[in-house]
């Protein structure tokens, strides 16, 4: 792991897994996200308060069930993301409290929990 400066780094370890099953027109979906612990910095002459960032595992999952008008297939889906909705505090080194948001977008779901229910169709 080289995290030199804040947000640069990567964790040592990220893992994903996910499975799906369908069942005729039913479809479930469930992933989880881990990101194994980050640094603000490495460098011995660098110091920083609360240097460690932990570790974090994001469950997310999907259900989507088919169905058909004539020809033209329509699509019913719910995805929730983060369903445990877990933050990474990692404020950001010598700026204004309100200039950056207190994750690394790159790295870690800054929303929170959210889900998004819809409908794709075909015409």
């Amino acid at each position: 792991m080289n995290a030199g400066v804040a947000g640069t780094g990567l964790p040592k370890h990220k893992i994903s897994a996910s499975v799906d099953w369908t069942s005729g027109p039913l479809n479930l979906g469930f992933e989880a996200r881990y990101l194994g612990e980050m640094f603000y910095t490495r460098n011995p002459n660098v110091f920083v308060t609360n240097n460690r960032l932990a570790p974090v595992t994001y469950l997310n999952a999907n259900f989507s069930y088919d169905i058909r008008q004539g020809d033209a297939p329509v699509t019913i889906y719910l995805t929730g993301s983060n369903l445990t909705d877990k933050l990474v505090f990692a404020p950001q080194n010598n700026v204004q409290p309100t200039e950056f948001y207190p994750s690394f977008q790159s790295q870690y779901d800054v929303i929170g929990r959210y889900f998004v229910l819809g409908a794709r169709a075909q015409f």
